[in-house]
């Protein structure tokens, strides 16, 4: 029901064209293309510890393009792949395309009304009208939301002379999912510019949250 609720509303999708006019992505990964600067030891990092098409994903994440769809099968290193972009976009400096006249300036389309927002939420979002069935199906390498997870990477505090700091927004279509990104970041950490592994500061938003994620739950962080 999910999938033709889906179907049937794509003509209302805020990025229906982007989609359907979708361009093979480019192998070439050069860096002229990229909107951010990535420092040369994560890179470094980045080129040792994961495959091919995961880093040719996180350049075409680090690119200028409006819109990216990364799409592979189970069992293909995708939330390995979310970590290393992680990993580039909170440690990489934004960088800027000059053009003729000037710099390049991203353009916006118009901005809508607080009904137009809520009808693409609801269209994009059938679930928050009523129970999302993916919740009932838990990550096949997940945690089973019992398991005390030991973590002993401390959290980095970033001083407020660091000039670029990006707040990165997660999402998942089920609340096992995210969890899944969540407690990958929690267990194995992400890398800094210099290469260094650190837990970021994370706030999990939603309910169901899995027992071994609660801790950073946006409920339990204002509790306590």
């Amino acid at each position: 029901m999910r999938e033709f609720t889906a179907m049937h509303s794509v003509a209302s999708l805020p990025f229906k064209d982007l989609i359907l006019s979708a361009t093979e992505a480019h192998k070439d990964g050069d860096d002229q293309s990229r909107a951010w600067n990535v420092p040369e030891p994560l890179m470094d990092y980045l080129k040792v510890n994961l495959n091919d098409s995961q880093l040719e994903a996180v350049n075409a994440g680090l690119s200028r393009r409006s819109f990216v769809l990364i799409q592979g099968p189970p069992g293909t290193g995708k939330t390995q792949t979310i970590l290393g972009l992680l990993s580039a976009v909170l440690h990489s400096a934004p960088a800027r395309m000059q053009i003729k006249g000037g710099f390049d300036v991203l353009k916006h389309g118009p901005e809508l009304d607080i009904d137009g927002k809520r009808a693409h939420w609801i269209k994009a979002s059938p679930w928050l009208l009523g129970a999302n069935p993916r919740d009932l199906i838990m990550p096949v390498d997940g945690d089973d939301g019992f398991y005390p997870t030991g973590n002993e990477l401390k959290p980095e505090i970033v001083s407020s002379n660091r000039k670029y700091r990006a707040h990165v927004l997660v999402c998942a279509p089920s609340n096992s999912a995210l969890d899944e990104i969540v407690l990958r970041v929690l267990k194995t950490g992400i890398r800094d510019e210099n290469n260094n592994t650190y837990n970021p500061k994370i706030v999990r938003i939603g309910v169901k949250a899995l027992h071994s994620v609660k801790a950073v739950s946006m409920d339990y962080l204002i509790a306590h």
